[in-house]
This record gives C-alpha cells, structure tokens and sequence, in this order.
C-alpha cells in the first residue's frame, strides 16, 4: 500500500464520518420543522429540504457564535498545560548508539480499515452515479430520435406561456414516437419533448396544462438544480437522509411548478388535476425512473399528494414569498454551521497575522535528550543510504513530554505508516512546526496552544528504530534546518 495514501484515506474517512454526523442531526431538525409547518406551504418546504443538501456541501469546519451547536454545547475556555520544571535522573537516556536500536513494530489495522472502506465508498459512488448516467443517457436518445413539432397550436401555447413567464430562451419542442411522460432537457438551450400519443383525441385537452408545467420547470432552471441533486446523492448514496431529502425535494419542486401554473388564472385547477391523471396514464407505458429530468408526473403515490395540495394550496404572494426566504436563511444559519467555535478559534486571526520576526520558537524538548540526527544528508538508520534529512531527531524516553516549540493552531493530529502519531502546528505567516513518532496526542484538532504547552509524548511509532522526536520547521512548505531558530 502507497504510504500517501494511508493518510489520506483517514483524512477522508474522518470527514465522511463527521459530515454525515452533522447531516442526521440536520436531518432530524428539518423533519421536525416540517411535520410543524404547513404542508401546503409550499416554497417553504422546498427550501427546508434544500438545506439538508447545502449541509451536504459545507465545509465541516465551519462554525458560528450563534449557531444551534454553540446553543447546545457552549465554548469552554482552553486550560493551558504548564511546562514540567525538570526530569528526574532515571528518564535519562542511556548513551547507546541511536542507529542500532530494534525496530519498533507498527500496527497499521486501523489504517487498512479506512483504505478499504474508502475504496468501498468510491465503488458505490461509481455504480449510483453510472445508474443515474444511464438514465439521463436514456433520455438524451429519446431526444435525439424525436422530430421537431411543426403543430402551430402547440406553437401558439408555446408563444403565450414563455411570455406569462418571462422566458427569453430559444425553446425546441420535439414529438417522440415512444411512449414516455412529458419532459424537459437542457439547460441554455432547453428541449421539451412531448409523446406523440398526448396529441390525441383523449389527451388533447391536456396539452396546454402539461406545457405550462413544463415550460415552468425551465424557468426555474430545474435542469441544472436535478443534476446538482444527484451528483450529492452520489457521494452520499450511503446516507438515507439524503435519499429522503431528495425525494421531499423533487415532490415539493413538482407542487411550487402545480401552483405557479394555477396561479395565473387560465387553467381551472379541475382541468389541471384531469391533466395529471392523463400523463400518469401515459407514463405507464414508459420508462418507470424520472430521477434524471425534469418529468409531469413520477408516481401514483406522488400524483395522489400533488392533487390533494392542488385542492387546498395557497397562493404564494411576494410579501409570504419574502418572509418564507428570510425565515429560511435565519434557519440556515442557524443550524447549518455545526463545528464547535471554541475560544482557540475566535483567537485564530491574532496567530494567523502574527509577523514571522515576532515569532520566537523554543525547544519542544526541555532536558533528557541528545540530537541523534542532524538536518541535511545523512545516513538513513534502517537502509543504511544516505539521504536527505528534512528535520532533527531528539532521541529520548518513551513519554518525555514534548512541548509546543511556538504558539498556534493544530492541524488534526494524525497516525502515518512511516511517521506514526504525528501533529502538525501552523503559526502563521506560512511557518509550522512538526513533530512526529509521539507515543500519544495532548491536543485536539484546531486547538490553539500557546509556547511551551504539552501536546505530546515522545515515542517510536511509525517507521522508527527508537524511542525520538522528529522535529521539522517549514517554511512556505519547504523544510528548513531548525538550529537555525533553536540552539539544542
């Protein structure tokens, strides 16, 4: 197994685990909302659901004084570790030769585990995302094969809905010969295709009812928002609250199209139910999945709600339109945003604009040491070639206290087959520190420890032939030889 891709897989694992944390507490929230809130409101329960989805898409380290994760668990202030004042005589080191150690053995169990279950994570991204291919691949041919309508009615409908709802785009209307339910494709040059059976006798008098429908999916841009929907659901096909998500979105999507096209006032709502009723019919003769565009009708369990909310929807004025988006960016903002905001991050920008003359950094071991291995070429301890070295190793007793050698954030500690337990500092100004084979971690990720504070315990894990810490300075990523800046 490549030795980059250990850490990064549990750097991938660690996210996946924490966002999919965060989205079923998002999850649980939006449904409780929902169940509380009007069912008939439409626009506001499109945009509840929607949140779930932005979740999806949000960073998992974004945080907030006012979010619902600080109101449940507020910031408690950093207790800061004092350095110990002297090391008693037998922590001391024995002055044997660091190179003929034993080598330490490594358990990489936990390692394994996150590369494997990552790469079942990428097989199951592939086979839904290919499944949702497939189907939009589907549709595309069924396009390609139909023929340009040349039916000046449905023209003249064509004419008159694009101008009620203020579309500007070119709109190509294709007749199919195969059965299907009426649908849209394309975003900047927008296709609606209609079945050749819906023009007629029996379903003629639906024609102008469908078209609206679907003439309103393009002006909402549904094309481009469906594709958006299961992109997420591929990379969270594992996470049941997004399928619901996305099925609640696409119902919601259906009944906001259901009202704006009652809400002009042409089509009696009773006409619009029979409408539905005649493209289920249709429906049944062609292909059974319509998660790939932007189709009338989806299912009989799903046509039986639209048209229970066709019966007692509301119309949605400007001013509820309004106050519905205000309520949901307060909402968003209040719940979307879930790390925890501990004082360590609000004191962030101070080490983040910190200059690096002012920086000063010590050493991250106080006594009971020898430098085993200088920066620069040197010869390697287990292929006995010689080599780059990018740090300093300070051979010393396993669990010597190892010390921040200057104030700033920790990046996530981290466990690496050849660098073992290992935590990385930023400092600001492009400068970290790096320390590496630690027996265990003292901090948590995105602590903000001060100079001298214990973060660790000298150990050998990882690719190691003894007890030491390896120490690097970097410098705009690039290692730099750390006596530089400390005298050890």
């Amino acid at each position: 197994m490549s030795l980059s891709l250990v850490p990064f897989s549990e750097h991938l694992f660690a996210i996946g685990i924490e966002q999919s944390l965060y989205i079923g507490i998002v999850f649980i929230v939006l449904w409780c909302v929902s169940r509380m809130a009007n069912k008939t409101r439409i626009l506001l329960q499109l945009g509840l659901w929607s949140l779930l989805l932005f979740r999806c898409l949000m960073p998992t380290d974004i945080s907030s004084r006012y979010s619902l994760r600080q109101f449940l668990f507020p910031p408690k202030p950093v207790e800061h570790m004092q350095l110990g004042t002297s090391i008693h005589d037998e922590d001391m080191i024995s002055s044997h030769d660091f190179d003929t150690s034993v080598v330490q053995p490594n358990s990489n169990q936990s390692s394994n585990w996150h590369t494997f279950l990552i790469g079942v994570w990428i097989l199951g991204l592939l086979t839904v995302l290919i499944l949702f291919l497939k189907q939009y691949v589907y549709y595309r041919r069924l396009a390609y094969k139909s023929i340009r309508c040349k039916d000046q009615e449905i023209h003249s409908i064509l004419f008159r809905w694009r101008k009620k709802l203020g579309l500007k785009r070119t709109i190509r209307i294709l007749i199919s010969s195969e059965p299907c339910s009426p649908f849209t494709l394309g975003l900047f040059k927008p296709v609606l295709v209609l079945p050749e059976s819906l023009l007629s006798e029996p379903y003629q008098a639906s024609l102008e009812s469908i078209m609206a429908h679907e003439l309103t999916h393009i002006k909402h841009l549904d094309a481009l928002w469906i594709w958006v929907q299961n992109l997420i659901q591929c990379l969270f096909f594992f996470h049941p609250a997004v399928w619901i998500a996305n099925r609640k979105i696409n119902f919601y999507r259906e009944c906001l199209c259901d009202g704006m096209v009652i809400s002009r006032g042409t089509i009696p709502r009773q006409t619009y139910g029979q409408s539905l009723l005649n493209s289920l019919k249709l429906s049944q003769r062609g292909p059974k999945w319509h998660s790939a565009t932007a189709c009338f009708v989806f299912s009989k369990s799903m046509l039986s709600d639209r048209i229970k909310n066709l019966k007692g929807g509301q119309r949605m004025n400007i001013k509820k339109s309004i106050i519905t988006v205000v309520m949901l960016l307060g909402l968003a903002c209040f719940l979307l945003p879930m790390a925890g905001a501990t004082q360590e991050k609000q004191s962030a920008d101070q080490i983040k604009t910190k200059s690096i003359e002012a920086l000063s950094f010590t050493n991250p071991i106080t006594d009971g040491y020898r430098v085993s291995m200088g920066y620069g070429e040197g010869k390697d301890p287990i292929t006995k070639k010689q080599r780059f070295h990018r740090g300093i190793d300070l051979a010393a007793k396993t669990g010597t206290p190892v010390y921040a050698a200057e104030s700033g954030l920790v990046d996530a500690p981290k466990t690496h087959s050849a660098y073992g337990k290992n935590i990385t500092i930023d400092h600001g100004q492009q400068m970290k520190t790096f320390y590496s084979h630690l027996d265990s971690v003292s901090v948590q990720p995105g602590a903000l420890v001060t100079k001298g504070q214990l973060i660790g315990l000298v150990g050998s894990t990882g690719r190691s032939t003894g007890s030491h810490l390896h120490f690097e300075i970097l410098q705009d990523s690039t290692c730099v030889n750390p006596e530089d800046f400390i005298q050890f």
